[in-house]
């Protein structure tokens, strides 16, 4: 018997298919999720998510399986942690930042700004405008004006 053919005898297939069915449809939930993350929130969000996840699943090893963590591993996690809020912290920083060069650097009035929201939602309400038609009428463009 050949190696590549000794793996086969030793697999019980029959047993096995619902545990390869239940992996593969669990494999295609985590990337439907993966694509949805990223697409709410983005890539470096969900990079933090995963850091995030690592480190519940070290925390939640510890008392459970009674692993041990040396103090340069918990000062290496605790680094870790305090840059991700750091990170937070630049990004709304730098997000308010952005707000205020655009509120200073806005040259319209009040009025006008009032003027092109109140011109912006008449064209939403125009396009969503959908009149009734007479069945009578073919081409359904316009209504039938009834003759007198």
């Amino acid at each position: 018997m050949t190696q590549s053919t000794r793996w086969w005898n030793e697999v019980d297939l029959p047993m096995m298919w619902p545990h390869l069915v239940a992996n593969g449809c669990m494999a295609a939930l985590l990337n439907v999720a993966v694509f949805v993350v990223l697409k709410e929130t983005g890539a470096v969000t969900y990079g933090i998510a995963g850091q995030v996840k690592d480190w519940l699943n070290i925390f939640i090893a510890i008392p459970v399986f009674g692993n041990v963590v040396s103090s340069l591993q918990l000062k290496g996690y605790a680094i870790a942690v305090a840059m991700v809020f750091y990170y937070k912290h630049l990004r709304e920083a730098q997000a308010k930042k952005k707000a205020a060069a655009a509120a200073a650097s806005s040259t319209i009035s009040n009025d006008e700004a009032v003027r092109l929201l109140e011109e912006q939602q008449e064209r939403q309400k125009a396009a969503h405008y959908s009149p009734t038609f007479d069945d009578s009428n073919a081409a359904g463009d316009v209504p039938l004006e009834k003759k007198a």
